[in-house]
């Protein structure tokens, strides 16, 4: 994800032809309140919002113009916070589908720099809001109103995590979590190892944020290998594994601060 790219609608559409659909899938009932993705899109863009990310569930046995979409958006104008924690920028996510999938769902997230030619992480949504979809354009108007508070909050969380010291037992308690919200039966100390590498020196250190940050990447983006591993870590490339990902990871890190605070 790099934060000095952004897409043209022209080119989401090629990208997530789903949110450019004008019908719902065939077989929904009379009931079921159509919510163009582009409608919402358009009101964004025209507020300085880009899309910086985007990806559509792919399936042979149904209509790519219904599938469930996510796109994530940055305002244009927002030039960074924090270069002390990698330079974070507050981020939108928006995911919708039109065949039952999904609801229209907006999330306030954290994107990080992340190296010196643009690229960033995801950090994980810190707040999210199911819009209802016979009230879109106000729902989606309440959101935006919330939203520079609310990213106030995010940044103020991640300072106040990176000053978290986690001690051997609380990190071994967030890596056991991690490593079976991540793998579940399959959960192995090597893959513990492999969540916990750093990619970067700003990633070393055992707080809260920096163990969070490499655990969140490592279980996002895979690549990471340790030990008797014969594979390295998959990237999480299907959108409701990655969601689960980063909501379960984000309340651990939740309960962490907890056990963080109670034993200090």
């Amino acid at each position: 994800m790099n934060p000095t790219k952004t897409f043209s609608l022209d080119q989401l559409r090629n990208l997530v032809p789903a949110a450019f659909a004008d019908k719902p899938a065939d077989f929904v009932s009379d009931k079921y309140t159509f919510v163009k993705t582009v409608d919402v899109l358009d009101d964004l863009y025209s507020k300085g919002w880009q899309a910086v990310t985007a990806v559509q569930a792919r399936s042979r046995k149904s209509d790519p113009l219904t599938e469930k979409h996510t796109i994530v958006l940055r305002n244009q104008a927002d030039q960074g916070q924090m270069p002390e924690l990698g330079e974070l920028f507050a981020g939108l996510r928006m995911t919708n589908s039109h065949n039952h999938t999904s609801k229209f769902v907006g999330a306030h997230e954290l994107l990080r720099l992340i190296c010196g030619n643009g690229m960033t992480v995801n950090e994980g949504n810190f707040g999210k809001y199911d819009i209802r979809h016979d009230m879109i354009t106000e729902d989606v108007r309440t959101i935006m109103q919330r939203f520079q508070s609310q990213s106030q909050k995010q940044m103020a969380t991640a300072l106040e995590w990176n000053n978290l010291e986690m001690t051997q037992e609380v990190l071994n308690s967030f890596l056991i979590g991690a490593t079976n919200l991540r793998f579940g039966d399959k959960a192995t100390l090597d893959k513990t190892t492999a969540l916990n590498r750093y990619r970067r020196w700003g990633d070393e250190g055992n707080t809260l944020w920096k163990v969070f940050n490499r655990v969140q990447e490592n279980g996002m983006q895979g690549g990471a290998k340790a030990g008797e591993m014969k594979r390295k870590v998959r990237a999480l490339t299907n959108i409701d594994a990655a969601q689960a990902w980063n909501d379960g990871l984000r309340d651990i890190a939740y309960e962490t601060k907890k056990l963080i605070l109670a034993t200090a």
